[in-house]
């Protein structure tokens, strides 16, 4: 099997090198995500540019937690709601990039947490869940301030 190729390994710690400089990266995500992604490095969730727009790094990471499918309901509702409502807003590219500055970290950071699953589960239940049943009820403003009130919770412990 091959390895990314910003992959690196040292006595006891993995470091990841794609953003030009190294950063540590637990066990977990080595086996998860670096071993093997040599062909498709910028599918790493923890690491991927983000030039199509696809990215929902900590609702994906959410999802992916409960075994759901990158194609899911709750995904593609979110990514729905990004890519029209939020995008039409005056602040809503700005608050795209925020995310997506974050976004990594956090996910990297709660991926290396020996209790990721429920702190996935948890986000699941009372913020992606909520947004997902208001976004679906038409009151956009709600789910982002919803969504907002998330990121801004795992920003003051992550980042």
């Amino acid at each position: 099997m091959s390895t990314c190729k910003f992959y690196k390994s040292g006595w006891v710690n993995h470091f990841c090198t794609r953003r030009g400089k190294e950063e540590q990266v637990p066990e977990s995500h080595v086996r998860s995500y670096c071993n093997g992604w040599a062909a498709n490095y910028d599918k790493c969730p923890a690491y991927r540019v983000v030039t199509d727009g696809s990215g929902c790094y900590i609702s994906s990471a959410c999802a992916a937690a409960r075994g759901l499918a990158d194609d899911c309901r709750e995904l593609t509702a979110l990514r729905q709601f990004r890519d029209g409502w939020l995008k039409r807003q005056p602040f809503g590219a700005a608050a795209i990039a925020q995310y997506y500055a974050a976004a990594p970290e956090i996910v990297l950071k709660i991926d290396a947490r020996s209790d990721r699953a429920l702190v996935y589960e948890k986000m699941y239940t009372d913020y992606i869940r909520p947004c997902v049943a208001l976004i679906n009820s038409g009151n956009h403003q709600k789910a982002y301030e919803h969504y907002t009130l998330m990121v801004d919770m795992l920003v003051s412990e992550y980042v």
